[in-house]
């Protein structure tokens, strides 16, 4: 969880390093002048500062990229995770890690919908309804939440 952000704050700090680099070659030879003796010497920044900052640029992109792709992957992980304990039986394991997907993505269809279920399934018909109604608001054409939705409202 940790390494998404970590991947999204570098990418951004190197995104802006890069920038500095093309744009305001002053300011790097200042900072170049305090780490000048560990690092670089003037001439080599000068002579491949456009190339140094493309590179900034592009590791920064990737790992924004990354970061993002982390993001993905961890919800749908999570998904999958509700869905198997469904499958189990494992209700109240499903409903909290739906309802962590939505504190996160309040908008993800599918822990909607795993919702709608598992509370139809445990007989709360006052959430499941709640939950069909807005499952269907996104996707009226689903007729497996829109005939738990009738049952709910009987």
């Amino acid at each position: 969880m940790i390494i998404k952000y970590f991947l999204i704050v570098i990418g951004y700090i190197l995104f802006f390093l890069g920038l500095v680099y093309i744009y305001y070659p002053g300011l790097i030879l200042k900072i170049n002048s305090i780490i000048k003796r560990y690092l670089f010497n003037d001439s080599f920044v000068m002579f491949h500062r456009k190339k140094i900052g493309l590179l900034y640029i592009l590791i920064s992109i990737i790992m924004i990229y990354y970061g993002i792709i982390f993001f993905k992957s961890e919800t749908s992980y999570k998904i999958y995770q509700a869905y198997k304990n469904y499958c189990y039986g494992k209700y109240s394991k499903t409903e909290k890690i739906c309802l962590e997907i939505l504190n996160v993505e309040p908008n993800n269809i599918k822990a909607i919908e795993q919702l709608a279920l598992v509370y139809f399934v445990m007989g709360d018909y006052k959430k499941a309804k709640i939950y069909c109604k807005k499952f269907l608001s996104k996707q009226p054409e689903n007729v497996k939440i829109q005939k738990i939705l009738e049952k709910c409202l009987k």
